[in-house]
């Protein structure tokens, strides 16, 4: 997760297209991890998943299968391991995306750990306000 989250803030400074083939390959590999179904979903970190999330989505990496993966995964973390920013990376992760479902339990889940939270910040609010309404959900 770290080193995806390293080579995604790379690409935000330039354009993902401008990446060498390794890092793209590096994500492929990622893309192809979390879409892969006989993983154990039920043993990752809520920073860990939201950091995946958020990597492949700013490197353009929009693929349904890893997508719906990363959602089982954070599905299954226990809601006290989110953090506002995590949860909320995450949902913006998920409301980018193209290709992927949405997902309402994990949206109304992580947006409850968001706006229960006493650590919750403006930036935190305000993505989770942009992701409920890119996904449609009300």
């Amino acid at each position: 997760a770290e080193v995806a989250w390293s080579l995604a803030t790379r690409c935000k400074r330039q354009d993902a297209m401008s990446l060498d083939s390794s890092d793209h390959i590096y994500f492929q590999a990622l893309t192809k991890f979390w879409a892969t179904h006989e993983i154990d979903k039920t043993s990752y970190a809520a920073r860990d998943i939201a950091a995946c999330a958020w990597a492949l989505m700013t490197s353009r990496h929009d693929d349904a299968n890893a997508l719906r993966g990363l959602a089982e995964a954070a599905l299954a973390a226990p809601l006290q391991a989110w953090s506002p920013q995590a949860a909320s990376n995450l949902l913006w992760a998920m409301s980018s995306s193209v290709a992927g479902p949405k997902w309402p339990r994990l949206y109304t889940q992580l947006g409850q750990v968001i706006l229960k939270s006493r650590h919750c910040t403006s930036t935190d609010l305000a993505s989770l306000a942009w992701a409920l309404a890119a996904a449609g959900i009300r």
